[in-house]
């Protein structure tokens, strides 16, 4: 049987970024603000 892969999002905090995007993902809002959410990635350690 196959199973279903299952990601992670990495949350790339920056000054620019807000809470708008965490109750869409339903995650907890962090303090310094989330920029971009990383579904996948191919970039070396993220």
């Amino acid at each position: 049987m196959l199973y279903p892969f299952t990601f992670k999002p990495i949350l790339k905090k920056v000054i620019w970024g807000g809470s708008d995007i965490c109750p869409f993902k339903g995650i907890t809002p962090v303090e310094n603000g989330v920029g971009e959410s990383w579904e996948l990635s191919h970039v070396e350690g993220n």
